[in-house]
């Protein structure tokens, strides 16, 4: 072979590796940008879960501790009439409270096997829960991911590449006070659902 004919090969040899390099350092870095775009859809995701399951979730829950209250004032008249009974007439004329309590129990049992408030809202406190530390966690999968890739184009020779292909760092999410102070206000929830 050729003195001229190897030269050429070093040289196109060496010009394929650098191109080579250079799709990998891209691929590379596109790979790692695509990684924070998702993140952050899932950070919106679940910012928009919590958008759509806590009014759902409060109007659940009243309604349920609303059934409840009505079935537990009628008992409560009932118990009254009985106890202010003076003849078998007073005890009669409470036949049409003692029968809207059974109406009214009969449905609550059908609909939910048994009376249950308190666990309404422990189930609402756990969904609460539940759904910001999702958010958190998309937080943090989303900074890590920005942490990557910002270290992935300084990193040499990711580095001059940056400028040609135009990849800039990217910024992580941070919380903002008024985000910190102003968590859900699940209070004014319930005052929608009362309106």
């Amino acid at each position: 072979m050729k003195k001229g004919t190897i030269i050429l090969l070093s040289i196109v040899g060496f010009f394929v590796i650098i191109l080579i390099s250079m799709i990998s350092t891209y691929n590379g870095i596109v790979s790692a940008e695509a990684n924070v775009n998702q993140k952050f859809e899932d950070i919106q995701a679940q910012y928009q879960r919590r958008f759509d399951l806590i009014p759902q979730l409060v109007a659940t829950v009243q309604m349920n501790a609303a059934n409840e209250k009505d079935i537990l004032t009628k008992v409560t008249q009932y118990r009254a009439g009985i106890t202010d009974a003076k003849n078998a007439g007073d005890i009669e004329k409470m036949e049409p409270v003692a029968q809207d309590i059974r109406t009214a129990l009969n449905f609550q049992m059908e609909a939910y096997p048994t009376l249950q408030s308190p666990a309404a809202f422990r189930d609402l406190q756990a969904q609460l829960e539940g759904t910001e530390n999702r958010i958190a966690k998309a937080r943090t999968d989303f900074n890590s991911a920005v942490k990557d890739y910002n270290i992935r184009i300084k990193r040499f020779p990711n580095n001059m590449f940056n400028a040609f292909f135009g990849f800039e760092p990217k910024v992580g999410f941070t919380i903002t006070n008024a985000a910190a102070e102003n968590p859900v206000d699940v209070r004014s929830e319930f005052k929608k659902g009362e309106e």
